[in-house]
Formats: C-alpha cells, structure tokens, sequence
C-alpha cells in the first residue's frame, strides 16, 4: 500500500509561531509514534540496570569516562536496547562536565581528538546527544566540528539529537548543513523529579505526538522517572501511540523530508509562553 502524507502542525520553539509539518507513515499501521532516550547512563550500577529493564524500544544514552559506563552499555546491547553517546559540552552556568568534556576554549584540534575519544569509549552507539552544553551548542564553529567528526566517524549512519538544553541552540541547523541525520527534543520528562511532573510530562508527549505525528522526550534513570515509565510503556497500546526507536524516528523523518522537499526540524515542543531556564537544564 502506498505510503501517504499525513500533515500536521509543529509549534515552534517557544515563539507562538506555527509552522506546518509532513511525516510519512505507511497505512494500515500508521499512527502517532514516541521514542524516549534514557540520559546519564553509567553513573550508577543499580540505576541503570532497572533503566536498562524497563519494557520497550528505549534508548540509553551513556557518559564516557564513568565507573559503569562500557559495562552497562555492553548489558544495554545484550537486552536489544538502543545505545548512544551522551556528549559532555560546556553550559552557560559552567557546571562541571567531569572528564572529557568539550569546552569554547578549545580548539579545532582539541576538540576533535576530545570527541573522538568520547566516541570510543563507548562502542556500538547508534547516535549521539549532548550532555548540559547550553552554551557550546549555540556555538556554530565547535557545533561544525562536532559534526565533522560525526561524519568521518566509521559508521556515517550515527544520528545526533540536540537535548535543546537552551531555545537558542543551533545544533540541529549545523547537523542539517554536514547531513548529519538529527533531530531535536521535544519533552524534558524529569526537569522536575516529582512524580505528579512527570506524568504530566509523560501525558504532554503523548499530546504532542498526537497532534503532530511523532514527539521525541529525554529523561533519566530517576526513581519517580523509572516508576512512572514502568507504569506508562505497559499501556502505551491504551494512548494509540507506537514507541519507536530513535534511529526509526530519524530515519521517518528523513522520508518525510524527501517526501515534503525540505528539511524536518523537530524544534522544542512546549506550551506558549513556556521558557525552560537554561541554567535549569544546564
């Protein structure tokens, strides 16, 4: 059967500006679709254990250089779980990035060889996404090498999600330009760690994946973060909702921009009106 266009509306950043948005899906089995990446791996043994058994086509994005961060990411691939880089890069509050980080002060050089070795340190990944990086992200030239590394890495099928920790980002613009396959975040489930936050986190990604097609949301292996998921991914059959993996949803939307003839930008989904503070999300 035919694939068929199915147009809906994107919000913009947090501008009020609507702009429209095609992504294909093919009928029968067409419907609305989430993937949800798992920030912070490695840290913690026991965390990241119960994040890796959650149900579901998750994706867990691992920290280089942490105590668990190559064992549980070796346990992630042995569940057929997705796996990524979660790529230090300096914030605009300066918080620390533990070892290995890429900072503005760095040059060209520096911060490829900086980058190349996160890259190692964590095989099999599918993709790559930033850790904090409010400010390097906004950054066009360190965002351009990043790229280029990503593009002469050996397998030129890794993706990057920008984590849109600052609305003035322009990761995903330079990821365009090197034809790096990206896409950008769309819900934050665990800014607030409360229970009662993320599920209504949770309920606003399903929203927006409703009304656009798809939606893209981070979270991290919190206790009320892991609880909720537990609960909501067991039912997700009740919301009408498929969860995907996130280099299916990159590949989706590179259909979609084939089919629409221009670029798909997944831009920060929020309420109008809504500014997340980039010190609050690094």
């Amino acid at each position: 059967m035919k694939p068929r266009l199915f147009i809906g509306l994107i919000f913009y950043g947090v501008s009020g500006v609507f702009l429209p948005f095609a992504s294909v899906y093919g009928a029968p089995e067409e419907q609305a679709v989430i993937a949800i990446i798992i920030d912070d791996m490695g840290n913690q043994w026991e965390a990241g254990m119960k994040a890796i058994n959650l149900p579901g086509r998750l994706a867990y994005s691992f920290l280089p250089f942490v105590p668990y961060g190559r064992s549980l990411a070796d346990q992630a691939v042995k569940s057929g779980k997705e796996i990524m880089l979660h790529a230090p890069m300096q914030s605009l509050a300066r918080e620390p990035l533990g070892d290995g980080g890429l900072t503005m002060e760095m040059g060209e050089g520096e911060l490829k060889r900086q980058f190349s070795a996160q890259l190692a340190a964590i095989p099999n990944i599918a993709g790559i996404n930033n850790h904090m990086g409010s400010a390097l992200t906004q950054n066009r030239e360190s965002m351009a090498w990043v790229m280029t590394v990503i593009r002469q890495a050996g397998d030129s099928s890794l993706f990057f999600v920008d984590s849109m920790t600052t609305d003035f980002s322009v990761a995903k613009k330079v990821a365009d330009d090197y034809r790096v396959p990206a896409l950008s975040r769309d819900v934050f489930l665990d800014h607030d760690e409360s229970e009662q936050a993320v599920r209504n986190q949770f309920d606003r990604l399903i929203a927006i994946a409703k009304q656009r097609g798809y939606a893209l949301a981070i979270g991290h292996p919190r206790v009320n973060t892991l609880k909720v998921l537990g609960e909501k991914l067991a039912e997700l059959e009740r919301y009408g909702v498929e969860l995907v993996t996130v280099s299916r949803l990159v590949d989706m939307q590179a259909r979609a921009a084939e089919v629409s003839g221009q670029t798909v930008h997944a831009e920060l989904g929020g309420v109008e009106g809504e500014r997340l503070n980039e010190f609050e999300l690094f």
